[in-house]
């Protein structure tokens, strides 16, 4: 995701370059088009594979280590990864929400009813939207820092969560009963994506809804 951050300089970038290569190619323009475009044609072909997930795994891996561009493969926090960050970060979703699913059907249909479902981060919140209709999970999806995207409902009550990506230890601050029902994970995801805590919390000292937008700000 790194790349969107300084997605705001690319056109200026791009203008710079352009006027750059209009120059170069006047003074000799045959000649500068002769070397320019297989050389562009190249570069793209061999760089796709760090912007566009067209690799499996293992092959991308290989291949990112025989290319040898460190920037390529370091995370924002400044560790190497086997693969791309961008790519790394997709990896895993539906399997992940697989996960959630598996125990949300753990629940009593009473439970099932009225419990959330809540992310620690705007990636698990948005692959449980994604794919959570396809595992039977309703769209009840609380994220603790965006209050926009996934808001609480305007009513009801809310006494039981299946939570994703937060330690028990956390949870136990705000609920009485919080059990792990599973851990996912993935080899190939970034270290903070690794060992992904799914627990059932139950009990909470305050009702979720009504705490739930002070924390908007």
């Amino acid at each position: 995701m790194s790349c969107l951050y300084i997605g705001r300089i690319y056109p200026a970038l791009l203008a710079a370059g352009a006027v750059g290569l209009e120059s170069l190619a006047l003074a000799s323009r045959r000649r500068a088009l002769d070397f320019l475009i297989p050389m562009l044609i190249g570069w793209g072909i061999a760089v796709l594979p760090f912007g566009l997930p067209i690799l499996p795994p293992v092959p991308m891996a290989r291949y990112a280590a025989a290319v040898g561009i460190k920037a390529a493969v370091t995370t924002n926090s400044g560790t190497q990864l086997a693969l791309p960050q961008d790519y790394a970060d997709m990896l895993g979703w539906k399997e992940q929400v697989a996960a959630v699913a598996r125990a949300w059907k753990q629940l009593p249909a009473g439970q099932r009813a009225q419990a959330m479902v809540i992310a620690r981060n705007y990636g698990e919140a948005g692959a449980l939207e994604f794919y959570g209709p396809q595992y039977g999970l309703r769209q009840r999806i609380l994220l603790p820092d965006n209050y926009l995207l996934w808001p609480p409902p305007s009513n009801g009550v809310c006494n039981v969560a299946v939570t994703l990506g937060i330690p028990p230890g956390d949870l136990s601050k705000a609920f009485r009963s919080v059990r792990l029902v599973e851990t996912y994970d993935n080899p190939w995801r970034v270290n903070e994506e690794r060992h992904v805590p799914i627990c059932v919390a139950q009990s909470p000292f305050r009702d979720i809804l009504g705490a739930w937008p002070r924390l908007k700000h």
